[in-house]
């Protein structure tokens, strides 16, 4: 059994995998099977493409749902779903923006996992799922909610228990970092017709932006995670002691700016002012200027050390974080978390900022090796 049925228009929330669906989705292995589908499911959600092999499912499912000697199955109910999908389209106008295609998918999902599985969807059971639904709708919002028919490679994407996290670049080079709430229930219901498995295989958050972002520097968001490291003693770790080999691995993503090509905006002068400014530390005072992470002028966030997570700060009246200990810049201010970090997310931000980091990247070396060698001594 599954969550309600979608009703809203998805254009107004964003579509989350939830954790429990997650879960059952990584222990049967099928993330990497789906991922590994990446070329039908943008044939179906972002181009519409019903050549070839969709459209031969479509009509499969057309013929099979339309012969009434055929007894109600676990096929013939997904052949039901695929024809109810394409019914859908048809309504809606063929050719319709790809957000439509999404909240049909979600609504019937039987098109998008057959295309993933084919015969495999009939074996639920063996792959964790208790309904053959409840295996459908679990890929739907995961293809759906981590945009697997993207083109792009810059976005860096982690879990940890109810929070999904992500850093991405943009094309300019700009940094965009934020957590979204995965969690979901998953119980067992006793009833008369025995133990029923009820989870979430959705969720939906609203679209507004709910993290961090800098435009075109990721030089204070590195450093932050830098002395973040040296504030809960882990500063020699691989991934920083070893950072060259760190990026190797994960590969840099360039941008479409000068500072890419050749550098030029950084310089050893900048770096020193950097490193001149300090993370605010819970419980430890300082009388040099914060370092912040700087937006559009008008937002900049706040790195924030407390009960040994990274937290990020923004200005609001209505927040309920109070830093007037920690200097005058603080005082009679009020600020809201948006977003947080663990030790255990480090590793992951770290490998996300040495692959996106932007924009002039002769800076990431600098600044590396200047913490390496203050730390080091």
């Amino acid at each position: 059994m599954e969550e309600q049925e979608i009703e809203e228009d998805i254009d107004v929330y964003r579509v989350v995998c939830p954790k429990p669906a997650y879960d059952r989705l990584d222990k049967s292995g099928l993330i990497r099977l789906i991922k590994s589908k990446k070329r039908q499911i943008t044939d179906l959600l972002l181009l519409g493409d019903f050549e070839g092999e969709i459209g031969t499912l479509v009509n499969l499912a057309r013929t099979n749902f339309l012969n009434t000697d055929k007894r109600i199955s676990e096929r013939s109910e997904m052949f039901r779903d695929i024809v109810e999908f394409d019914l859908g389209l048809d309504e809606e106008n063929f050719g319709a923006p790809s957000n439509m295609r999404e909240e049909l998918t979600l609504k019937h999902p039987s098109l998008l996992a057959y295309l993933i599985l084919g015969e495999k969807v009939f074996d639920f059971e063996k792959l964790g799922f208790p309904t053959r639904r409840s295996l459908e709708k679990s890929i739907a919002s995961f293809c759906i909610g981590e945009r697997l028919w993207s083109f792009g490679d810059k976005e860096w994407i982690w879990r940890r228990g109810d929070f999904r996290y992500e850093i991405s670049q943009n094309v300019h080079g700009d940094l965009y970092a934020h957590q979204i709430d995965v969690s979901g229930k998953d119980y067992i219901e006793k009833t008369l017709l025995g133990d029923w498995n009820i989870f979430d295989t959705l969720k939906l958050h609203n679209r507004a932006f709910q993290g961090i972002f800098a435009y075109q520097d990721w030089s204070q968001f590195l450093v932050a995670s830098l002395k973040y490291a040296e504030a809960i003693g882990k500063s020699k770790m691989p991934e920083i002691a070893q950072w060259k080999e760190v990026l190797n691995k994960v590969g840099a993503v360039g941008t479409a700016t000068a500072e890419c090509e050749f550098g030029g905006s950084g310089g050893d002068f900048s770096t020193e002012i950097l490193f001149d400014n300090d993370i605010i530390i819970e419980g430890k005072g300082s009388e040099k200027f914060p370092l912040c992470v700087y937006g559009d002028g008008n937002n900049d966030f706040v790195p924030y050390v407390n009960n040994g997570n990274l937290c990020y700060l923004f200005k609001d009246k209505e927040g309920e974080i109070e830093l007037q200990d920690h200097g005058r810049f603080f005082e009679n201010g009020r600020y809201k978390k948006v977003l947080e970090y663990a030790p255990e997310d480090l590793p992951e931000v770290l490998k996300a900022t040495y692959r996106f980091f932007a924009r002039d990247r002769s800076m990431l070396p600098k600044i590396m090796n200047k913490f390496i060698g203050e730390t080091s001594k």
